[in-house]
């Protein structure tokens, strides 16, 4: 009898553990590596108030962003872009996480590497490459990416313009190589 006694308050001891919290179930997807939970897991952390969660943040924000989730990409991008919070002014990471999202079809991403590319911020200076991200961004029907292509196409030399439409041209031809489409 005491044997069953035992037995069950050690079954009654384990029934009382606290259940995980969904954050908690998705922190541990995140910790797996799975690749939406990182990005939700970040986006949790970062936009709390205290420092520690800022960078946790980060860090598993900046995970997804290794895994090609191009939405923490551009949010890691704008991160370094503004220095905000713990993440201290990193143009040149900017860029790098701008233009993987770019690359990748991120409409808001290839619309910011126009000037990015165009005045040489976080990216190589190239006005071709910045024409070339306004003949993408328009072509995946961004209305501010139109009027930037227009006036840059009345500023830029016609040798300029036309290495920017080949380079989109191959841009394209690219992505669909490898399976990509235009949003």
């Amino acid at each position: 009898m005491r044997v069953l006694c035992y037995l069950l308050l050690l079954v009654c001891m384990a029934c009382n553990k606290k259940p995980q919290t969904e954050f908690g179930r998705l922190r541990e997807l995140a910790d797996a590596g799975d690749v939406t939970a990182q990005f939700k897991v970040g986006n949790s952390y970062y936009f709390r108030n205290t420092k520690r969660e800022h960078a946790l943040g980060l860090e598993y924000l900046e995970m997804a962003a290794g895994n090609s989730h191009m939405e923490a990409q551009f949010l890691v991008r704008f991160m370094y872009d503004i220095g905000e919070g713990q993440v201290g002014r990193d143009s040149k990471k900017a860029g790098e996480y701008l233009s993987r999202a770019a690359r990748q079809g991120h409409a808001e991403a290839q619309q910011r590497m126009i000037l990015h590319a165009q005045f040489g911020d976080g990216v190589p200076k190239n006005p071709a490459k910045a024409f070339m991200w306004a003949v993408v961004a328009t072509a995946n029907g961004d209305p501010k990416a139109a009027r930037q292509k227009r006036g840059m196409e009345g500023e830029l030399p016609a040798a300029v313009v036309q290495e920017g439409h080949k380079m989109a041209k191959a841009f394209k031809a690219k992505r669909e190589l490898i399976g990509q489409s235009e949003d």
